[in-house]
């Protein structure tokens, strides 16, 4: 049996799974079925190395919450890569260049956005220049949109993963998203010091860390506070909680946000619209209705 028909068989395994523990999308108010159920891999297949990811962490979402947030997930594994630290002949620099094609379909002017907004510098230790570097200065809009979408998705996912239920439609979360050397280290501290529960992904010897680990403090039954760490180029804090109530008034810096279930697609950037023509393969320009037939 070939190696596609026993990864479509796995799936279809895993998804009878958890249609069987799950009746609604994990991120929005659609009831689950078998012609609109997928597996939501979070983090997701794209953010590992050579996209090997361990098992586990696996939830069950509607189509249009797991395909419309494609393009989140891709600016997430993108910056995920982008190190503070000379990468240059890493992995990760060589697959976040690899990444640039998927970035520029999933999220159209990204990676532009983030190209135009480094600047030149260099890096001082003791007095002295270690190495030259880039670090941006400017906002990037249009990424942090797609940035808030994966922590909005995150912060659902690590709620369900740690209390066995998807966060309730009336609940709220509140999440914070940190940019390699973004997050400061008495912060860093002061969370690691409220959050005593270290997970991981693992799959016998296969385990994540430190592509992804995870640090969170949770009740089991409806809070969970957690900061993940995506290699070293991505954190997020996130907040989640089903009693808004009692925990909804609780104040934040302004750079953290909250969110609701349901919103995800709403916080969708408009994608620009694409020239009525493509150029081919061939280099034919040809209307985009168009498609050359396949050689068989």
């Amino acid at each position: 049996m070939g190696e596609s028909s026993l990864s479509a068989r796995k799936d279809a395994t895993t998804k009878e799974r958890l249609l069987s523990t799950e009746d609604r999308c994990i991120y929005c108010s659609n009831r689950l079925d078998r012609t609109n159920i997928t597996i939501e891999h979070m983090p997701p297949i794209v953010m590992f190395r050579g996209r090997r990811r361990p098992q586990g962490m696996e939830f069950a979402t509607c189509k249009a919450c797991n395909n419309g947030t494609r393009g989140a997930d891709t600016v997430a594994a993108f910056m995920a890569r982008i190190s503070p630290h000379d990468v240059r002949n890493d992995w990760r620099w060589a697959e976040a260049l690899e990444l640039r094609r998927a970035l520029k379909i999933d999220a159209p002017g990204v990676y532009e956005e983030f190209v135009n907004s480094l600047e030149k510098t260099s890096i001082v230790r003791n007095g002295v220049i270690i190495r030259g570097a880039f670090v941006s200065n400017t906002p990037m809009g249009l990424g942090n949109r797609y940035l808030d979408i994966f922590a909005s998705k995150f912060a659902m996912a690590i709620y369900r993963h740690a209390c066995g239920k998807a966060l309730p439609l009336n609940g709220e979360f509140v999440y914070g998203v940190f940019l390699n050397a973004g997050l400061r280290q008495e912060d860093y501290e002061l969370l690691l010091s409220i959050m005593p529960i270290n997970d991981r992904l693992a799959q016998g010897e296969f385990v994540s860390d430190p592509q992804f680990s995870i640090r969170m403090n949770t009740d089991r039954r409806g809070i969970v506070i957690s900061l993940a760490h995506f290699n070293d180029g991505l954190h997020i804090f996130s907040l989640s909680y089903a009693d808004k109530d009692l925990y909804g008034r609780l104040q934040f810096p302004e750079q953290y946000k909250r969110g609701q279930p349901g919103h995800l697609l709403e916080m969708l950037p408009p994608r620009p619209p694409q020239p009525p023509f493509k150029i081919d393969p061939s280099g034919l320009l040809l209307p985009r209705s168009i498609r050359r037939p396949r050689r068989r």
